[in-house]
């Protein structure tokens, strides 16, 4: 790692990035005791936004939304943006997922 212990490579991304810092189900190795390869690594990652999305879902039925607004379209504003978060979190879910079929050169269509 260099000076700012900030991750140059994937290796050490891996090893010092969320998938080892106990978000999630984040570990350093596999269930084998083997330091976890790229894919489990970003395998772990699409769980974590995965459990990320469905909360996000969850505030959908949040009790501010039984509230009055402050103003008109407020809770509209407050929905909409966070299904945009959820779709952004499917689009990371699926980039990592596309990753992965590059990196075991898997045709992607």
């Amino acid at each position: 790692m260099n000076a700012r212990m900030e991750p140059k490579t994937w290796e050490e991304w891996c090893y010092a990035g969320p998938c080892i810092r106990g978000v999630g189900t984040g570990t350093i190795v596999n269930r084998d005791m083997e330091p976890k390869t790229w894919e489990e690594c970003c395998n772990d990652m699409r769980a974590e936004c995965k459990a990320i999305e469905k909360k996000a879902r969850e505030m959908m039925n949040a009790d501010t939304f039984r509230n009055e607004q402050a103003f008109v379209g407020q809770h509209a504003e407050m929905k909409a943006n966070i299904m945009l978060a959820v779709r952004h979190l499917e689009d990371a879910r699926m980039r990592l997922g596309v990753a992965i079929r590059f990196q075991t050169h898997i045709e992607v269509i």
